[in-house]
C-alpha cells in the first residue's frame, strides 16, 4: 500500500467520523425538539455530542481494560447516564427530558444505521449478480 493510498484512506475515515458526529448532532437536535426542550440549537447539540463522545470514551475504555466484559457493559450504562447529564447541563433542562432526547436520537440513529447496512448489502448483491464471469 502506498503512502498516498494510506493518506486517502485516513482522510476518508476522519471524514466519516466527522460526518457521524454531525448526523448525531442533527438527531439530538430533533430529539430535543420532540422531548420538549425549549432552548435548543444545533451548536448546543454539536457540543453535547462531542462532549458525550469524550466522556463515554474516558469512562468505557478504562473500565473495559480493568474488567473486559463486565467493565464494558458497566461503562456503557454509566456512559449513557453521564451523556444524559451532559445534555441536561448544556440544554439547561431536566434529566428526564435529556434522557428522552438522547434515547430518541440513539434509536433513530440505529434505525438509520440498519437501513444503511441493508442498502449496502443490496448494492453489493446487485453488483455481484450483474458480474459477468468468463
Amino acid at each position: 500500500m502506498t503512502l498516498f493510498t494510506m493518506l486517502i484512506l485516513s482522510l476518508v475515515v476522519i471524514g466519516a467520523f466527522l460526518l457521524s458526529i454531525f448526523i448525531e448532532a442533527l438527531l439530538l437536535f430533533w430529539g430535543a425538539g420532540v422531548a420538549g426542550i425549549e432552548d435548543k440549537t444545533l451548536w448546543k447539540s454539536l457540543a453535547a455530542v462531542m462532549l458525550c463522545y469524550l466522556a463515554s470514551a474516558f469512562l468505557v475504555v478504562p473500565l473495559s481494560v480493568i474488567l473486559p466484559i463486565l467493565g464494558t457493559g458497566a461503562g456503557t450504562i454509566f456512559g449513557f447516564f453521564l451523556s444524559a447529564l451532559i445534555i441536561s447541563a448544556i440544554f439547561k433542562t431536566t434529566f428526564i427530558k435529556s434522557v428522552a432526547a438522547y434515547v430518541l436520537a440513539w434509536l433513530i440513529g440505529k434505525v438509520i444505521l440498519i437501513g444503511l447496512i441493508f442498502l449496502g448489502i443490496t448494492i453489493l448483491g446487485i453488483s455481484l449478480a450483474t458480474l459477468h464471469l468468463a
